[in-house]
């Protein structure tokens, strides 16, 4: 018969499973396949903590889930307001023609592109990476003006920016939480194989590079880790 704590722990690495499928879901757009493996992967924290709620590893379940559930809000909103700006074009008042994706997934490219808009996008990536903190208008708008050396039309050039700006703020987001995730873990002093594990798969699940990880790690000091295999 299966003790508590294995349960327990059982439920932890289900609760675990699910929040990476919900990771990928997010990364593809699927947000109410997203929004389901969320429900259970609360669900299954809900149950290891419940059934041993003194294990430390349990304990910051909720918050880091809180976390990620709000970067799923933001896509939902996001979602949702370009489904109302389509309605909102009305009879006879078509909404302006639209890049392939309006949207950037957090790793890689957007794969409905065009080839002058796929070009265009990453050289505003390449622009919006090179500044720090938010865009200012001036910024967005001599990146749409630059749109048309690649013969996109400013409307398509706009949503590309937008897209961008809000796939760069979801990036920096994450390398906070991440940032978090390693400070508590790093609390005593020591990374055990058990947190190292977690924080693999929270890297997974936030599209955090072995470099960002690197730096981040780099401002703790660590008296005793068992880092296994990154």
């Amino acid at each position: 018969m299966r003790s508590r704590a294995a349960e327990a722990a059982r439920q932890y690495n289900m609760g675990v499973a699910h929040e990476v499928m919900a990771a990928i879901a997010m990364g593809n757009w699927e947000l109410n396949d997203a929004t389901s493996h969320f429900y259970q992967s609360q669900e299954c924290y809900s149950q290891a903590l419940s059934l041993d709620p003194e294990e430390k590893y349990f304990r910051d379940t909720m918050a880091r889930l809180q976390a990620d559930q709000r970067l799923l809000q933001q896509q939902l909103q996001q979602a949702s307001d370009e489904e109302s700006a389509r309605a909102g074009a009305g009879p006879g008042k078509p909404a302006p023609a639209a890049a392939s994706s309006l949207t950037a997934p957090v790793d890689g490219w957007p794969s409905g592109d065009s080839s002058p808009v796929h070009d265009y996008r990453v050289y505003a990536r390449t622009r919006l990476t090179g500044q720090k903190g938010r865009p200012t208008e001036a910024f967005r708008q001599e990146l749409v003006a630059g749109a048309a050396d690649y013969g996109v039309d400013p409307d398509n050039a706009l949503q590309v920016v937008n897209s961008e700006a809000q796939r760069l703020s979801a990036l920096q987001q994450n390398v906070e939480g991440y940032r978090a995730d390693f400070q508590a873990a790093a609390a005593d002093g020591v990374i055990t194989a058990d947190e190292r594990q977690m924080l693999r798969k929270r890297r997974q699940i936030l599209h955090i590079s072995d470099d960002q990880a690197r730096e981040i790690e780099s401002r703790f000091k660590i008296q005793g880790t068992d880092r296994g295999e990154r």
